[in-house]
């Protein structure tokens, strides 16, 4: 059990405390009663309501029903504010087990300018896929349908009445499903995507029309863990772990000594960490949570975890900008530019740190705490790292081709290449699998598409499906100055830091001869495998073997420096 000093006791409490405080003080449900302005227009229009939302974040559509229970009819009015010239405002009832988009069959009123119009929508699993979605009959039994706007509350609104079929619409179970959208086909009939943000994606619900409440999809139930996770990062990291540090630079000395300065470091570091690591976990289960709508700059050091800690060591040199005059940097090589980035998120990093504990964290560690962390959220994998790191003064881009693996090495020169970095085979396997996220240029492996030898045009070794598909992506080169396109490492889980890297190698469509080659050679073939089939006891060996790495050349001590700004040496 781990023995806390008094000082932290009491702030675990405190922060216990504050947090169920903000969460009750600041949640609020999705769905909240109507506008009173909405209301008094459904009572004007005779519907004396049974159910009445308004959908604040789900861009603030209302709608209003009333059921006459004997006679299974369903009087609706959905309204919501279309801002722009074109819009349209959808909505429908889905007949299946879920609210969903396919399957609904839905109402949708188009504005086109100053024309209104409206019609009956099939939205299929077709749709969903891109193709047209054009007026079509549907099966519901509506009249009464129509399209109009109310001018004093600036509210567009779709109009109808259903009689709700007994042995498809359970009125304790009624699916329904809204949208709004601003795109739409030249003629006006023909509905556009609409915003591929949170608030497009948390409009269905399941409500019973006899009780009046509702239960919405999985994002819509989430949004009080969305605040949760909010707190516990600003807790954790943006306050406890900040006010640690203060306390150690400015209280250990004089003139502010302060004899139990040591204990309530120790607290504010032990709490914050601790509340920190749990607002990540409650943002890696929103991540999973959240299908159909990511963040994709958690992932955007993917790319990184196996460049940055191979060139020169961990020192940060990957950040230094070329200097007229000088050799050039290793940013600028030409295998790392453009494939490699996310300088900014490391510049905004460094920034912050700098205001609260200046000269104090490297940018080598900014790096390697990078790189954990993107294992995390690319791939949920967790790994503690040490650090102290110094940064190095030096930055050639002739030093990544002596120490990055060029493209088309075969596994006995990678391991050889791994060997001189201190690395084992299983090591050097098992961190190959970094390509499972992040991207490279086609000119990496365009040999292997045209032109491979005399015998074969391309690499038999090469899926010929896969094959086809990367010309399309990357046309012969032609001369030197031509555009060298970039294509994404892993096919299957572009943006997953997961196993399936390895069972693209089995199913041969590993891109890069460095790649492929792990999964063809007699060396580590059977490592590949065993991959494959343990994910994550392969995910346990490349928490360890990213650890080893990152201690590779390290400066410490008085050796290098600490940067004010990772473009630039002191």
């Amino acid at each position: 059990m781990i023995k806390m000093p008094p000082p932290a006791r009491s702030l675990i409490f405190a922060v216990v405390l504050f947090l169920f405080l903000s969460v009750f003080s600041f949640s609020t449900t999705n769905a909240h009663s109507c506008t009173e302005g909405f209301l008094s227009e459904a009572k004007r229009r005779n519907l004396v309501v049974t159910f009445c939302k308004r959908y604040q974040e789900s861009n603030g559509v209302e709608i209003a029903m009333k059921l006459k229970e004997k006679s299974r009819r369903l009087d609706i009015m959905v309204g919501a504010k279309l801002e722009k010239e074109t819009g349209w405002l959808a909505w429908g009832l889905n007949p299946g087990p879920e609210a969903r988009m396919v399957g609904t069959q839905a109402l949708i009123g188009i504005k086109n300018n100053s024309n209104l119009l409206w019609d009956t929508y099939n939205v299929t699993t077709y749709t969903k896929l891109g193709c047209q979605l054009l007026p079509s009959p549907i099966d519901l039994n509506i009249s009464n349908f129509n399209f109009s706007y109310i001018d004093y509350l600036q509210y567009h609104v779709i109009e109808a009445t259903i009689v709700l079929d007994p042995f498809k619409y359970d009125l304790s179970r009624l699916n329904h499903v809204w949208q709004v959208g601003v795109d739409m086909d030249a003629v006006g009939k023909e509905p556009k995507m609409h915003a591929k943000e949170l608030r497009n994606y948390d409009s269905t619900e399941t409500i019973n029309l006899m009780t009046g409440k509702g239960r919405g999809n999985r994002v819509h139930t989430s949004h009080l863990i969305r605040q949760v996770h909010g707190i516990l990062n600003i807790i954790g990291w943006g306050t406890l772990l900040p006010i640690g540090v203060l306390i150690a630079r400015n209280f250990r000395e004089s003139p502010l000594r302060c004899s139990g300065w040591k204990s309530y470091h120790i607290s504010c570091q032990t709490v914050g960490y601790l509340v920190g690591s749990a607002g990540w976990a409650v943002g890696l289960w929103l991540g999973r949570a959240s299908k159909y709508y990511s963040f994709p700059k958690h992932g955007i050091f993917g790319i990184c975890i196996f460049t940055f800690a191979t060139l020169q060591g961990c020192d940060g040199s990957v950040l230094l900008d070329s200097v007229r005059g000088k050799e050039t940097a290793e940013k600028d090589s030409p295998i790392n530019n453009p494939s490699l980035r996310g300088f900014e998120v490391i510049d905004e990093a460094k920034a912050l740190l700098e205001k609260l504990c200046p000269r104090t964290v490297s940018c080598a560690d900014i790096l390697a705490f990078a790189a954990r962390d993107s294992a995390l959220f690319a791939g949920g994998i967790s790994y503690a790292l040490p650090g102290g790191r110094r940064d190095g003064r030096v930055s050639l881009s002739s030093e990544v081709i002596q120490n990055l693996p060029p493209p088309f090495f075969n596994a006995q020169q990678l391991q050889d290449n791994f060997k001189r970095k201190g690395l084992s085979l299983d090591e050097m396997v098992t961190l190959s699998g970094a390509h499972s996220i992040g991207r490279t240029h086609c000119s990496s492996f365009s040999n292997r598409l045209y032109g491979f030898n005399a015998t074969h045009p391309q690499d038999p070794s090469l899926d010929p499906r896969y094959a086809s598909f990367l010309k399309n992506k990357c046309p012969r080169p032609i001369s030197d100055t031509q555009v060298d396109p970039i294509v994404n490492l892993d096919i299957s889980t572009p943006n997953r830091l997961d196993n399936k890297y390895y069972l693209n190698l089995k199913n041969h469509k590993g891109l890069l001869t460095s790649d492929q080659t792990l999964f063809e050679s007699p060396l580590t073939s059977k490592l590949v495998f065993n991959n494959v089939k343990y994910g994550s006891t392969w995910a346990r060996k490349f928490a360890a073997a990213m650890v080893h790495m990152g201690s590779i050349e390290v400066l410490t001590g008085n050796k290098g420096e600490i940067r004010k700004n990772c473009h630039f040496v002191n």
